[in-house]
């Protein structure tokens, strides 16, 4: 935590130590004294001219005229250098006016944060770092924990302004003095300033010692292997000025230009504005090309767009893992699995190279064929001539996100248009949605994500409205005993908070938008926790089933009021006894969406053991509870284990029978299976009918968390 290594002062904004007016003056004066000399340079120039005249001496004129001549070209160039001088120190003038009162807003607003009740807290945990009492600084951090996340986040958001502010300042002279320096008088009077807006000169600059940063504000132009170093705007500053040909030669000559987009992408807004800029034949090359691994994965761009570059770039990683598989199966053939020893047959080491790669190999292909199923219906080998997910029509399937850059692979398949529908759902997965070479990750989630969306549709549900539900495979799931921490959904939640927020600005800036709402399960909803106290813009609702666990309160999230209360929903299946393993051992994801009064601890056979014995997690005040215990006079039908889709015959989780009575979901029984409650309910809770829940309802108070406490 940065108050920790000392309190944001005034002290921490560079000073101005330059006087705008004091500027403006002496380049306007510089320019009249060298206009000056220029004008006695012209006169003296044509009195010398009329010289060889009056006196018509052949030989005077032949000595006279390249002195003339020459000194005209020097004053000449005086006056353009004195123009140069003069318009440089009035840009720089400029810039310093706008920065002063920049300067005071901010110095002003930090003061107002000390003023405030976070900034007390803030200076005196700060104080108390500064005289190397950190027991002491965090003792107040803990003794004021209600503050803190006030303090985190408007301490932040300063230190943000400040760093940008000293940055610009830094930029603008280092930019004057090198224009400065690079004034002089060339042939025939003119001036040359030095050359600021090639990406050469960016790296020049860099090499020179100037940081990347200041170098990039400087020119306006960045070179690709700057990005990794460079702030998301710059990334877009990279688009901006490249070509569609360009772009895609890059990330053809290095893929990995592609992750830095997805770790760090720009603004959607700002996205929007630059893709409206570009021609259709730029854009249909960036699609079609190796470009297209950054434009698929990038908020601002059209979501149909997203869907063709992933398509386009599915097929290039198929062909490419596949070509691998059939080189490294024909050089095994020719390679001995054992080689003949004095002590007997031993394994080949260079078999064992190749086998390791082959089998990986093979297995990409099988996570290819994994996603293509989930979104196009047809195996990767297939899908370059099927029309499936070129545009999502009405139910229809796209590919929005693809990283195949990462192992293993992240993907989010859309159900629905999701460029003009009027409801927006992202379904969230918990522990082991992992797509696998051997593994269905991406079929099974997409059809939970279609079950929703089919649900969302009905008329009995929304259906005035048009939906699209998005199966959000873009983050590392854990294994098991990977749930019990929150390491997994702390390096996912960035990523989510983005596609909610670029989502939102994405059909704003198209003119058309969009309700997001966000579905998660299992150790999902402990991502969710976190990524939206990240987002910039508010979601409508938030539906949590089989919860793992909360990093924070629900009260916390950016989730837009509704009479003043919170439209956070929960539901876990009294026969789901895995899900509270995550709160009631878990670190870091102790509150628990759910009733504070159930017992979650069952004995071998299932039965639920006396009432006393209590949850282990801190209850979440303002959740909605809905009831996932099925509905007989509604034909709804009872969540019977963890799963989001159940499968088997009540099958256990663990190897040789049950496990204190933890059994899987049986088949159609799983919390967002077709014709179950637990579904129903949710596509109501997220489309903004709460009143068309069915089943027992109840909201958890504050009077019950201190019960349970």
């Amino acid at each position: 935590m940065s108050i920790l290594f000392g309190a944001l002062t005034e002290a921490d904004v560079s000073e101005i130590l330059d006087d705008p007016d004091a500027l403006d003056d002496a380049g306007r004066a510089f320019g009249r004294a060298a206009a000056a000399a220029a004008q006695e340079g012209d006169a003296a120039h044509t009195a010398w001219r009329s010289l060889p005249e009056a006196i018509n001496t052949v030989h005077v004129t032949a000595a006279l005229a390249p002195l003339t001549d020459a000194a005209q070209r020097l004053l000449d160039g005086l006056g353009s250098a004195g123009k140069s001088y003069g318009s440089v120190l009035g840009g720089l003038a400029e810039e310093l006016r706008e920065l002063k009162a920049q300067r005071q807003q901010l110095v002003g607003d930090i003061n107002g944060f000390h003023a405030s009740a976070p900034g007390k807290i803030a200076a005196q945990a700060a104080k108390k770092a500064k005289g190397l009492d950190l027991l002491g600084s965090a003792e107040t951090l803990i003794v004021n924990w209600r503050e803190v996340p006030a303090v985190v986040e408007q301490e932040a958001a300063l230190r943000v302004r400040v760093t940008a502010f000293n940055l610009r300042l830094e930029a603008a002279l280092a930019e004057a003095q090198l224009r400065l320096a690079g004034i002089h008088a060339g042939e025939k009077g003119s001036v040359r300033l030095p050359s600021l807006n090639s990406a050469a000169e960016t790296e020049r600059l860099a090499a020179s010692g100037v940081p990347v940063g200041v170098a990039v504000a400087i020119t306006g132009k960045v070179t690709a292997s700057m990005l990794a170093d460079l702030p998301a705007e710059a990334k877009l500053l990279w688009l901006e000025t490249h070509s569609a040909a360009e772009i895609n030669a890059a990330v053809k000559k290095d893929p990995s230009l592609a992750q830095e987009f997805w770790n760090a992408p720009p603004g959607a807004t700002d996205v929007a504005a630059w893709w409206a800029g570009l021609s259709d034949s730029e854009k249909d090359a960036l699609i079609a090309g190796a470009g297209g691994a950054i434009i698929g994965n990038l908020g601002g761009v059209p979501y149909s767009a997203r869907g063709a570059a992933n398509k386009n770039q599915l097929v290039a990683d198929y062909a490419s893992a596949q070509a691998d598989e059939a080189r490294l199966k024909k050089e095994l053939k020719g390679v001995p699995e054992y080689l003949e020893s004095g002590a007997g047959l031993i394994p080949n080491p260079r078999y064992d190279e190749l086998k390791s790669k082959y089998d990986k190999a093979k297995a990409r292909c099988g996570e290819l064929d994994d996603i293509s199923l989930s979104f196009a219906g047809v195996k990767a080998k297939d899908l370059a001539k099927s029309e499936a997910g070129d545009t999502a029509k009405s139910g229809g399937r796209s590919l929005i996100d693809f990283n195949f850059g990462v192992e293993p692979p992240l993907a989010a398949v859309a159900v629905g248009d999701m460029d003009t529908a009027q409801k927006v759902t992202y379904a969230v997965p918990g522990m082991g949605t992992v797509i696998t070479g051997s593994g269905k990750a991406a079929q099974g989630w997409a059809t939970a994500a279609q079950n929703v969306y089919t649900q969302e549709s009905q008329p009995a549900v929304d259906g005035g409205s048009s939906h699209a539900v998005v199966a959000w495979i873009g983050y590392h799931a854990p294994g098991t005993g990977g749930e019990l921490l929150t390491a997994r959904a702390d390096a996912g939640a960035p990523r989510l908070a983005n596609e909610l927020d670029a989502l939102q600005e994405t059909r704003t800036a198209a003119g058309d938008p969009v309700s997001a709402q966000v579905l998660a399960h299992s150790y999902g909803t402990t991502l969710v926790s976190n990524a939206l106290t990240k987002t910039t813009h508010a979601v409508s609702s938030v539906v949590l089933v089989g919860s793992a666990g909360l990093e924070t309160q629900p009260s916390t999230w950016n989730v837009q009021s509704s009479g003043g209360g919170i439209p956070v929903y929960a539901t876990h299946a009294a026969a789901d006894h895995l899900a509270s393993v995550g709160y009631d051992t878990g670190i870091g994801h102790k509150v628990d969406p759910g009733d504070p009064t159930a017992p979650t601890a069952y004995g071998a056979k299932g039965e639920p053991l006396p009432p006393e014995t209590t949850r282990g997690g801190t209850p979440a005040p303002g959740v909605t509870i809905f009831s996932s215990a099925g509905d007989n006079s509604q034909h709804l039908a009872a969540t019977t284990g963890h799963e989001a889709i159940g499968y088997g015959k009540g099958a256990s989780y663990f190897p040789g029978g049950s496990v204190i009575g933890m059994q899987a979901a049986s088949n159609g029984h799983g919390y967002l299976d077709k014709g179950t409650e637990s579904l129903y309910n949710a596509a109501a809770a997220l489309t903004g009918h709460p009143d068309k829940i069915v089943g027992p309802q109840s909201i958890v108070t504050a009077a019950a968390q201190g019960a349970a406490g």
